[in-house]
C-alpha cells in the first residue's frame, strides 16, 4: 500500500505540471473565443435595437405579411412560439415551487423539489410580514 501511494506521490509530482499546462492550453483557446463571443452575444438589447424589434414584430403579424409565408417557414414560426411559451410556462412552475397554481395551503400542492441555488432565492420575509402575491395584505 505504501509503495503504490509512493508511486502515485511520484507520478502525480512528475506529470502534474505538465498535464496542467496542457489544460491551460487547450482551455486558454477556447475561452478566449467564447469570450469573444459572449461579449457580443450576451449584451441586453439597445434601445434602438429594441424599437426595431417591435417594428418587425408588428410587420410579421400584419395580415398582409402572415398571407406570404411558406408553410416551412410557418412551422418554423410556430415551433419558436411554442418553445417561447414553454420556457414562460418552466419559469412559472419554478416561481410558484409548485405545478398547479398559486396554493397557499401547503397540504394540497403537488410540490417539486427544487435545485439549492433556487431555494437560495427565496424570500421568507416577504411571507413572514404578511404580504404575499400582487402586494396584497394576507386576510
Amino acid at each position: 500500500m505504501a509503495k503504490a501511494l509512493m508511486r502515485l506521490g511520484n507520478t502525480i509530482v512528475t506529470r502534474g505540471p505538465t498535464v496542467t499546462l496542457k489544460t491551460l492550453q487547450y482551455s486558454s483557446e477556447r475561452l478566449r473565443v467564447f469570450w469573444k463571443y459572449a461579449r457580443v452575444e450576451m449584451l441586453p438589447p439597445t434601445p434602438g435595437e429594441i424599437s426595431a424589434s417591435i417594428g418587425q414584430a408588428k410587420n410579421a403579424l400584419s395580415l398582409k405579411t402572415i398571407g406570404s409565408y411558406t408553410v416551412k417557414e410557418g412551422l418554423i414560426n410556430a415551433v419558436i412560439g411554442a418553445e417561447i411559451l414553454c420556457w414562460f410556462f418552466v419559469g412559472e412552475i419554478i416561481g410558484r415551487k409548485s405545478i398547479i397554481g398559486y396554493n397557499h395551503d401547503n397540504t394540497k400542492a403537488i410540490k417539486l423539489k427544487m435545485p439549492g441555488f433556487i431555494e437560495r432565492l427565496e424570500f421568507p420575509l416577504l411571507y413572514d410580514s404578511g404580504l404575499h402575491h400582487a402586494g396584497k395584505f394576507a386576510s
